[in-house]
């Protein structure tokens, strides 16, 4: 089963350019959705992705992809 990752457009803490390329490092042939996810009060406060459903949040967006490696 391919895990899926939702990723924020609106996130203030990550650039989807950058962090695309390291989630596919991490896992190639994962689902990758980028769009407003509705936990907009999360992303304003920290970095943000949805993991198979389950939020992960971090200080900032380094601290995210390893949070992901982990999960």
């Amino acid at each position: 089963m391919k895990n899926e990752i939702k990723i924020c457009n609106n996130c203030k803490f990550i650039n989807i350019k950058t962090i695309i390329p390291k989630i596919r490092q991490l896992d190639a042939y994962c689902e990758i959705k980028v769009g407003c996810c509705n936990f907009c009060s999360m992303c304003k406060e920290s970095a943000f992705l949805i993991k198979n459903g389950i939020p992960l949040t971090a200080k900032d967006e380094d601290l995210l992809v390893e949070k992901l490696k982990s999960n």
